[in-house]
């Protein structure tokens, strides 16, 4: 049985063959080069070796770049959540100052109107987009993290929940309307923290998955080399043991016009 290599992109090594292979008998002149039968075939072998290791780069491909745009996603909408935190922040500490009764009036119309901007800035923010789709409109999205069906939720914050919604309400026009706009604040603070904790979770783990399909196609991608340099080694050795076929046949012919006496057995 003769045995050839055929590598398929399921990962099979070597098979047997049992069909013969009809072979044609080569009688090269001195200093003719020798033909190497079935070369073809054997560059088409070391070219399937490495399909498979191929293949599988495209394959993770995919999922990197899928995973590339939801962490490209995820890192916009933190980079909002961060400045509306801020804002929050900001907006907290002037509805405390408008929360006490004695507060100068010029102080209090200056702490109005930042507040009124800042507001503002919040309600900018929440219908923020990245490539025309909402960034927090309380969509969950389910992201490959690699080919063997594994996924990671990411859920985007929905501003229009009543705690991010009753912002709008927020007044410090009077010590009693900031005291309670403080109070909305607050809870709007700490829905926030939940919030970006949760997408950096899901961030982070994206980030991850990119770092291990990376790392994964780098090794396949030094597969496929080893295996085309492989090939090319063959197809060196067998070309090398052609002409040494070749020429221990010459050789031997050679001895034979003037020893044929003692090279008659070596044939026998």
């Amino acid at each position: 049985m003769i045995i050839q290599h055929h590598i398929t992109e399921d990962g099979a090594g070597l098979r047997g063959i049992g069909t013969p292979v009809r072979r044609t008998r080569v009688e090269p002149r001195p200093g003719q080069d020798v033909p190497i039968i079935g070369k073809t075939g054997e560059v088409a072998g070391a070219a399937g070796a490495s399909a498979a290791p191929t293949v599988r780069i495209r394959q993770l491909q995919l999922v990197q770049d899928g995973l590339g745009a939801a962490a490209t996603r995820a890192q916009t909408q933190l980079g909002y959540l961060d400045e509306l935190d801020a804002t929050l922040s900001r907006m907290t500490g002037l509805g405390r100052q408008a929360a006490v009764p004695t507060l100068p009036g010029p102080d209090r119309e200056r702490v109005r109107d930042e507040f009124g901007r800042l507001a503002q800035r919040v309600e900018d923010l929440s219908t923020r987009r990245l490539n025309g789709e909402p960034l927090f409109d309380g969509s969950v999205r389910e992201v490959p993290l690699d080919t063997t069906g594994r996924t990671v939720s990411l859920s985007a914050p929905a501003f229009d929940r009543p705690v991010y919604e009753e912002l709008r309400t927020a007044r410090v026009d009077t010590p009693e309307l900031a005291a309670e706009a403080v109070k909305l604040l607050e809870a709007a603070t700490s829905a926030l923290a939940e919030d970006r904790a949760r997408l950096k979770t899901g961030h982070e783990a994206l980030l991850r998955a990119g770092e291990t399909l990376e790392i994964e196609q780098e090794n396949l991608a030094a597969a496929t080399v080893r295996l085309r340099d492989a090939g090319q080694a063959e197809l060196v050795v067998r070309q090398l043991s052609a002409r040494f076929l070749v020429q221990s046949s010459e050789a031997l012919r050679a001895q034979g016009h003037v020893q044929p006496d003692r090279t008659l057995p070596l044939l026998q």
